[in-house]
């Protein structure tokens, strides 16, 4: 036995910033603990598009004048985690008017 243990599954799906990681041992009634260093979980490539549900476009809008409300899309990577939209260099977010017959 060399004293040491090699996790090969650790995962942390949710981006954020300032995780440690706790080790903690137990032996014979005595309790060890050592706290990691922090470190940051970023996003991953933007994987979907969502359409933010917390507005409603009006039923008619006038031609020539903009939408009196706006639409809002949000990205998320693989995890469900919003992307900010500052960080797709390279990429655009485009949209584009359809009817109903397509």
């Amino acid at each position: 036995a060399t004293g040491s243990v090699e996790f090969t599954n650790l995962r942390i799906d949710k981006a954020g910033l300032g995780y440690y990681l706790r080790f903690y041992i137990n032996s014979t009634g005595v309790q060890l603990s050592s706290l990691s260093a922090t470190f940051d979980v970023l996003n991953t490539a933007p994987l979907f598009p969502k359409i933010m549900k917390e507005y409603s476009l009006p039923l008619s809008n006038r031609a020539d004048f903009p939408f009196a409300v706006q639409p809002r899309v949000l990205a998320f990577d693989d995890f469900g985690n919003p992307v900010i939209v500052d960080t797709l260099q390279g990429r655009t977010i485009s949209v584009r008017l359809t009817t109903q017959d397509g």
